[in-house]
């Protein structure tokens, strides 16, 4: 497996991985920025540690941190990637709706769609056979809350993050999911303008009362 063939985990995930790992998760969060923050976490016996580690870290060759330990019996690794723009994550794309599209909005939208592809490489005929009990939990953290309309295929959604549980029986994946974040800065503007505005008037009112003659 190459950079080229396996770019960031993102463009494939070896079935191998799956098959010998007890639990891989990927991790992808989307800052307000656009930048962002690429996580892989697999557990696997202590037994298979060569073989994982050997394996990630083929599919993350530019990742830029690795965390190892070891628990009894258990081994967990955990590699993760901090582009500066989630652009380079290759199959992906986001789209990113904020101030200069819509000055007046009070929503800044964001959304995010990648292809995931199980790649089954050396895997035996065994390890192919039982793809179907291969499993990947994928987790997205978005800025604001999750449109539940804007994802793709169902995934279990609580506020700003959505989980989807993938198997290694099929081949490709399209993950897709928008969310919308309250831009605070723009509705303080909007209060303190109304607060201004109301005061002025106010004060208006209370000065043409006084102008006006008493009755005798």
């Amino acid at each position: 497996m190459t950079r080229g063939g396996l770019m960031a985990l993102a463009a494939a995930v070896p079935l191998l991985l799956l098959c010998q790992s007890q639990d891989i998760r990927i991790l992808t969060r989307v800052e307000r920025d656009g930048s962002g923050l690429r996580l892989v976490w697999a557990q696997s016996d202590a037994s298979r540690a060569r073989e994982i580690c050997t394996w990630l870290r083929e599919a993350t060759q530019f990742y830029e941190d690795e965390r190892q330990n070891v628990q009894g019996s258990q081994y967990v690794i955990s590699r993760s990637w901090r582009p500066h723009t989630l652009g380079l994550v290759p199959e992906s794309k986001l789209d990113i709706t904020d101030v200069p599209q819509r000055p007046f909005s009070l929503f800044n939208e964001y959304y995010w769609e990648e292809k995931l592809k199980i790649y089954a490489g050396p895997a035996t005929m065994s390890e192919k056979a039982g793809a179907a009990e291969a499993r990947l939990l994928y987790i997205l953290e978005m800025p604001g809350r999750i449109d539940p309309a804007s994802v793709s295929p169902a995934g279990q959604i609580s506020g700003g993050k959505v989980a989807w549980v993938l198997t290694g029986d099929k081949e490709e994946y399209v993950l897709r999911a928008g969310s919308k974040m309250l831009r605070w800065d723009l509705l303080l503007v909007v209060l303190f303008v109304l607060v201004a505005a109301t005061g002025k008037t106010v004060e208006w009112l209370l000065r043409k009362a006084r102008q006006r003659p008493r009755l005798i």
